[in-house]
């Protein structure tokens, strides 16, 4: 039997200040300006570029995302977002066309259209990007408190803004998802083999040089200056971008019951994921259309809330891992226990059918999410 081909998926690596995107851009033109005064490039690895010509330009944790794939050694590397990419005899690495063309654009048109320009190249050849999204998007991941992140100079931490739950071991990341996460790379990649792509998470003895998910700020910054992203990382692109090949994957067109919930809880939640039942519940009921105005003190919503919680546990739909007491702004508790106002949970699949089946004409015209 033939082993199939591995791809190695480097790293995540982008800009180092996440309201300054524009670092990658500066570090395209000096290598542009680089190349232009020896007549050639000559740079053969990431790490001697950074070394080099982008010293002092660009953090060196910074500069493996600007390159490509790399498939003169086996497994296939792929550093990053291609725009720099291997010449044709892939002995040393040039700028890309792509990249020739963000740094016209950043030279020469507004500054929105240059970081939408990147944005665009970012969400479709970024495999950690698109992997983020993907999992917000399902909900196995939720991003916390990014209202307060995105304002301060706070790092996206695992267990804390950036919840994975169980979906913690880096080698299942990718599994079922390859063709997904790599976008706009799946059709350049060769086809006469299943291709098992990998994530590369070396083991070193300092951890920021081994596997680090804080450079993922960088990118959703960008995403969320542009008005792109929803506080719970949820994509919201405009139209015309919305529905090409490698981004319908990654915008979904309504939101769905769980994604509401999921929204709702990840927007009240602390640190831990713990969050006050009521106020989540009265969000989430005003998302889905079940109450136009609902009220803590609404016996139609308590009703409700309690019918949809009590079978959600009982099939497994949502699964309870805490609860505990809270203040009396928390509200009534769970089934009106005053000792279980704060909880955590997961929402599985499953919830959006019982959530239709429990209040079908609300929930099945769910608010749709703006492209």
């Amino acid at each position: 039997m033939t082993t199939p081909p591995t791809l190695l998926i480097n790293r995540c690596s982008f800009w180092p200040e996440a309201r300054d995107p524009e670092a990658w851009l500066r570090g395209l033109a000096t290598l542009s300006t680089a190349a232009a005064q020896s007549g050639t490039s000559t740079w053969t690895s990431p790490r001697a570029v950074g070394d080099t010509v982008l010293r002092g330009h660009v953090s060196r944790r910074g500069v493996p995302g600007l390159f490509g794939l790399d498939a003169t050694q086996t497994p296939s590397l792929l550093h990053g977002v291609g725009l720099l990419e291997l010449d044709a005899e892939r002995s040393v690495w040039q700028l890309s066309a792509p990249a020739q063309a963000l740094l016209t654009t950043w030279r020469t048109a507004d500054h929105r259209q240059a970081m939408e320009e990147l944005a665009v190249l970012l969400l479709n050849r970024s495999v950690w990007l698109r992997l983020v999204l993907i999992k917000f998007q399902t909900g196995t991941w939720q991003l916390c408190h990014w209202d307060k992140l995105k304002s301060s100079n706070g790092q996206l931490r695992l267990g804390q803004t950036l919840l994975v739950g169980d979906d913690a071991d880096p080698a299942a990341w990718l599994s079922g998802i390859e063709e997904t996460v790599l976008g706009a790379w799946w059709p350049e990649l060769p086809k006469a083999l299943p291709m098992v792509a990998q994530i590369h998470a070396p083991k070193t003895a300092k951890p920021d040089d081994g596997l680090s998910l804080s450079p993922l700020k960088s990118p959703l910054y960008l995403l969320d200056s542009l008005g792109w992203l929803d506080a719970t990382g949820g994509l919201r692109l405009p139209a015309a971008l919305a529905h090409g090949p490698s981004l319908s994957s990654l915008a979904g067109s309504q939101a769905t019951p769980s994604a509401l919930l999921n929204e709702a809880t990840a927007s009240l939640s602390d640190h831990r994921g713990v969050f006050p039942l009521e106020p989540v519940m009265l969000r989430f009921a005003h998302a889905l259309g079940v109450f136009q105005h609902p009220t803590a003190n609404d016996t139609a919503f308590i009703a409700w809330t309690d019918n949809l919680l009590s079978e959600s546990f009982r099939v497994g739909a949502i699964e309870l891992f805490s609860a505990e007491p809270g203040q009396p702004r928390h509200g009534r508790g769970l089934f009106g226990d005053t000792q279980q106002k704060l909880l955590r949970w997961r929402v599985h699949e499953g919830f959006d059918a019982l959530c239709a089946n429990l209040a079908p004409a609300p929930c099945q015209s769910a608010t749709t999410i703006p492209l």
